[in-house]
């Protein structure tokens, strides 16, 4: 039911992987600490072949992609927009180090906007290049449209997330007149959780917002009613064995010699380490979000059940990045070992509640 498909160890000649979008036609862009993008065709999600490849100057932090365009940020801070049918360079915005962050494209493909962190949300518009930045409550660090288009939304460094409702509209958005391909009017902030929204994502029927937390919380929203819904946290059991009861001031220790049959007396100290999420991922069929761990692990959870129904343990370092293609239940994930893997996730037939 839950299986391992392919895996990649040197996808980037062994270099982090931070970074991976899916095109609509099956084609998969990597993006790694290398500065490399790579462009794979995938066959059953088994059989993967390196298409093309382009190199930038420094680390490829996100990638998007939507209708013809890929959208790149860059450790420098330079967003690059590419043909994905081409490979052409649309456009390269310039902005702060370390502030251009997570990008999303809207689905015609026309729009793009990316975190950019105190600027708040850039909306860029690729055919006329019309610029727009949306105000956000703190930094700016992730950002999403649904697949239907219907919803943007944004995470802070504070925690809030703001909701924008969306629509194809050449007009712009408020008192502004240049047109950025969308209207989005602004539906609320929501956050219960302080720490920084390093992820979020938005379910394929628009009734589901996953906020990832850098405290190690993964916060399920209901869009609609903006209610919290419910939480999953992921975490590890650590174990440190004392050394032997004695003087505590630095002499030594009189030496004890226990009595037979008796084991030396030690302290065994056993607690529970929050592990951080580090991105999200909905599935295309059913209440099931994919959750990445700074631990390597990706687990699977049942929303409105309340549990999780899968751990994987691909990975060796941290996951940096998910993605669910649009048309089957088949997970991709990538990660700071530099290795990506896909994964088969056809789910049980269960009445979703």
């Amino acid at each position: 039911m839950y299986t391992v498909s392919a895996r990649w160890e040197k996808a980037h000649c062994g270099e982090g992987v931070w970074a991976i979008a899916l095109h609509e036609d099956g084609r998969i862009m990597t993006g790694g600490v290398d500065g490399t993008v790579n462009t794979w065709a995938c066959t059953n999600s088994q059989n993967f072949s390196l298409k093309s490849s382009s190199t930038s100057a420094t680390a490829v932090v996100h990638l998007a992609t939507a209708g013809d365009v890929l959208a790149s940020t860059l450790m420098d801070g330079t967003i690059l927009l590419t043909d994905t049918r081409t490979g052409e360079i649309l456009d390269s915005i310039a902005n702060d180090p370390g502030c251009s962050w997570q990008a999303s494209v809207y689905s015609t493909g026309d729009t793009v906007a990316v975190g950019c962190g105190s600027k708040g949300v850039l909306l860029y518009h690729v055919p006329s290049k019309n610029k727009q930045f949306l105000a956000t409550p703190a930094f700016c660090t992730s950002v999403y449209f649904d697949p239907s288009g219907s919803w943007l939304v944004a995470g802070c460094r504070n925690g809030k997330v703001v909701l924008w409702e969306t629509s194809e509209d050449a007009t712009g958005t408020g008192n502004d007149t240049k047109g950025v391909g969308i209207r989005a009017e602004e539906r609320g902030v929501v956050g219960c959780d302080h720490s920084a929204a390093v992820a979020v994502a938005i379910s394929r029927d628009a009734q589901w917002l996953a906020v990832a937390h850098a405290s190690g919380s993964v916060v399920i929203w209901h869009i609609l009613q903006k209610e919290l819904f419910t939480e999953f946290s992921h975490s590890s059991t650590v174990e440190a064995t004392a050394k032997p009861i004695g003087r505590q001031d630095g002499a030594e220790a009189e030496e004890t010699v226990p009595e037979q049959g008796q084991p030396q007396d030690t302290t065994v100290k056993k607690a529970l380490k929050v592990i951080p999420p580090t991105s999200v991922a909905f599935a295309p069929s059913g209440p099931y979000c994919a959750v990445g761990f700074k631990d390597g692990k990706v687990k699977i959870f049942h929303i409105t059940v309340r549990e999780c129904l899968w751990t994987f343990t691909q990975h060796s370092k941290a996951v940096s990045g998910l993605e669910y293609n649009s048309y089957e239940d088949v997970l991709y994930s990538v990660g700071d070992d530099g290795v990506v893997v896909s994964y088969n996730t056809q789910f049980p037939n269960v009445l979703n509640l």
